[in-house]
Formats: structure tokens, sequence, C-alpha cells
């Protein structure tokens, strides 16, 4: 659906009627969320709770942008300060359109733009609560789990040559140090895996944000860093396959998870209660069914 529809001649009128204003807001939402029909906002993929996160951090860097809009679906637009900016987005776009559109001043109508993308807001969240079945949440899971599986598959791939490697050259202090890392990847399984949010720069070059883990020892980010790093150090050992990996930038952001059972104290880090949790948390361990 292009952007010249939004600029249709039925805005050139001395008022907007309320036919009107309404086909303008269901055009510009849809645009905003890539829909053909409204009742498909319910089964779009909601915004990250990663990238909650970092609006909450830094609204202006990371807030919602027209043509990528996602919604929160955990509560309505009067609690969540991220739909809130959503429908400031939307209006924002509704009063470009109609100023442009307009022959004179005295031909604008005042509408509470904010007000109506809300309410609309609130029916797509209100509607997708009334699924019997979330697609969207399941589907979120699963996405979730194979990152953080892919992830830890990657790293236990990366230990297990090194170990061979240094085997190889009878590298003592190599081996311990690779079989170290493995141990602590088999303790912490894909639960102790590290988020990531995709991003771009000022130069739409895309790249992704990493996120610690709050339980986990702050030592494991420089080592988990590393043990990334590696295959780029040792290009003979590692021959590139696939697409080109998209560069990470990590944060001071952390993400809150439970732990896989039986982290030994060591793991967690300073002042973390882990007797909170003897198994993993329910809630959390849903996320990865």
């Amino acid at each position: 659906m292009g952007s010249s529809i939004l600029t249709a001649k039925r805005f050139e009128l001395p008022e907007l009627s309320i036919s009107d204003i309404n086909w303008l807001s269901r055009q510009i939402l849809h645009k905003s969320m890539n829909l053909r029909y409204t009742y498909e906002a319910c089964l779009k993929e909601p915004v990250s709770p990663t990238r909650l996160v970092l609006f909450k951090k830094n609204p202006e860097q990371f807030g919602p942008i027209y043509d990528e809009i996602r919604l929160d679906m955990t509560c309505t637009t009067r609690h969540s300060e991220w739909n809130l900016a959503v429908s400031k987005v939307l209006a924002q776009k509704a009063r470009s359109v109609t100023s442009s559109s307009s022959g004179s001043s005295d031909s604008v109508v005042i509408v509470d733009w904010e007000r109506l993308f809300a309410n609309r807001i609130d029916r797509i969240i209100s509607d997708a609560r009334k699924l019997k079945i979330n697609p969207v949440s399941n589907k979120l899971s699963k996405a979730k789990r194979a990152t953080l599986l892919t992830k830890f598959r990657r790293r236990k791939r990366i230990t297990s040559v090194m170990i061979t490697q240094c085997q190889a050259v009878s590298d003592e202090e190599g081996i311990g140090f690779w079989t170290y890392i493995e141990q602590s990847l088999d303790i912490l399984t894909y639960h102790g895996m590290s988020d990531e949010e995709p991003d771009k720069d000022d130069n739409k070059e895309p790249f992704k944000c990493v996120f610690g883990l709050d339980f986990r020892h702050p030592a494991f980010n420089s080592l988990f860093q590393h043990v990334d790093e590696t295959p780029a150090l040792y290009p003979d050992f590692f021959p590139p396959t696939g697409a080109k990996r998209i560069k990470r930038i990590f944060t001071h952001i952390s993400v809150t998870r439970a732990p896989a059972p039986q982290v030994p104290a060591s793991f967690f880090r300073e002042g973390y209660d882990h007797q909170q949790y003897n198994t993993i948390d329910p809630t959390i361990s849903a996320l990865f069914e």
C-alpha cells in the first residue's frame, strides 16, 4: 500500500467528515503495520521485551518508527508508555497528511488524533486477548528459543574445534581454557545465553544489541564475547559458511530471566539471590516450550 493513498483528493474538502477521519486513521494504521485488514494487527508480532527495555532507557533512539510499528500487547495504551508513543507517531502522520491536503488554514479540522489512535490500539489489544490461542505469543516463544539455541550450539561448536586444535599441538593451557568454557555452556544451557535486539545505525547498517542476564556473573559477558570473536581470529579453523555475521554491540543493560536448574553459586553475579530459584520459573519455562 503506497503512501500516495494518504494524500487522496477526498481530503481536499472544507471539512473532514467522520467517515473521512476514520478512513484516514485506518489507512495510516495499515501502512504503519503493513496490514491489509485491521484484524491482522492481532496476529502481528508484538514489540519485544528487550526493545521495551531499550525504549525505557532511551525513548528517542529506540522509540516506535512509522512503517515498522509493533504494539505492546501486555496492557492498554493508558498503561503502556510504548503504545502512547505509537499513538503519537501515528497522530503526527495524520496531522501531516491533513495539513498538506488542506487548501487553507481555515479548512483544517481539529481532531484528537492521539486519542483516536489510542482507542484503535486498545481495540486491537482487546481483540487479541479474546483469542483462545495466541499464535503470536507461541510464534514469538519458538523464535526466541530458536535464537538462543542457535547461539548456544554455535558456541559449543567453536569450543569443540578449539579443544581439538589445542590437543593437536599439546597446548595443555588452551585445552583447560576451552574445556572450562565448554563445561560452562553445558551448565548454563541455552537459558544462559544472552538476548539480542536487531537495530540499524545512522548509515542504515544493521547490527544487534546484546544484553546481559541479571543472574549471570558479568565475567561470562567478556568470556562469551571472546568465544564469538574466535572464528575471525582463526579463519583457518573456521572456514566461512552462510551469510556474513551481523555486527554485535554489547550493552550494559540486563534482561531478567530465571537460570537453569543446578547452576552453581559461582556462576551468579554478586548479590544475586539464587535461592529463590530451585528450578526454572514456570512462566519463564513456558516461554521455551
